[in-house]
C-alpha cells in the first residue's frame, strides 16, 4: 500500500489566474480513511487561498450541511491567564464526516456566547 506522501505526490492542481477555480487531478488512487482524511484537510487549506472568500456573513438556515457533533471540548487558550470570557477559548468540536475540527473563539465572542447561555429563553424560564 503507498504511504500518504507517495499517495498526495500522485495529486496534481493548478489554481486558476483569477485564484476562482482549481483544476485537481487524480491518477484514481485508492485511499484509506486516514489518507481521506489528510485530502479533506489539504483541501481546506487550499480553498482559504481562493477568492471569492466564503462570506462573513451567515448563510440561510437551509444552505447548511448539518453534521452531527458527537463529541466537543471547550479549553484555554495557551497563553490564557484570565478566565476564557476575558481571554476567549479554543471550542473543538468532532464531526463524524470531518473529524476534530477547532475554532478560537476571541474575547469579545467569548463575553457574548456566556451573555447568550445565562440569558432567559423568551418564556422567562
Amino acid at each position: 500500500m503507498p504511504s500518504d506522501q507517495e499517495v498526495f505526490e500522485d495529486f496534481k492542481f493548478k489554481i486558476s489566474e483569477d485564484r476562482q477555480s482549481v483544476t485537481l487531478s487524480s491518477p484514481g488512487s485508492n485511499m484509506t480513511a486516514q489518507q481521506l482524511d489528510h485530502l479533506i484537510h489539504s483541501l481546506a487549506m487550499l480553498r482559504t487561498t481562493l477568492e471569492p472568500q466564503h462570506p462573513y456573513t451567515m448563510p440561510a438556515l437551509d444552505e447548511w450541511l448539518y453534521y452531527p457533533i458527537d463529541g466537543w471540548y471547550v479549553l484555554p487558550r495557551k497563553e490564557a491567564k484570565g478566565t476564557p470570557a476575558e481571554e476567549g477559548f479554543l471550542l473543538t468540536v468532532r464531526s463524524p464526516g470531518i473529524g476534530w475540527c477547532q475554532a478560537e473563539i476571541p474575547p469579545e465572542q467569548a463575553q457574548s456566547i456566556l451573555a447568550f447561555l445565562n440569558s432567559k429563553r423568551p418564556d422567562g424560564t
